[in-house]
């Protein structure tokens, strides 16, 4: 509990950096995301929520293969085949 509290501290002192250094911006920030569509804000949370996940899960697992995974978070995006060398350089199969 004392961690999820350390974490929340922070996300709060990262979402108030904005207001408290340039609120003339997030003024106008505000006013152009109250025209955007629900849609594409809904788009845009469900994309970050997938990031704070990915991030997460990269830190639970203490990062092992960090650049095998982002080759194939990559790939959910590019569509295409992207070959993931192992440590040793050779070529990671895809399952």
């Amino acid at each position: 509990m004392k961690y999820f509290l350390y974490v929340l501290g922070l996300v709060m002192v990262v979402e108030g950096l904005p207001y408290f250094g340039f609120p003339e911006k997030m003024k106008f920030v505000i006013q152009k995301i109250l025209e955007m569509p629900d849609n594409a804000l809904r788009k845009f949370g469900f994309v970050l929520m997938l990031a704070g996940v990915w991030l997460g899960q990269m830190y639970l697992t203490g990062g092992d293969d960090i650049r095998q995974r982002l080759y194939l978070f990559k790939d959910l995006f590019i569509c295409r085949r992207v070959d993931v060398y192992n440590t040793q350089g050779t070529i990671i199969p895809p399952a």
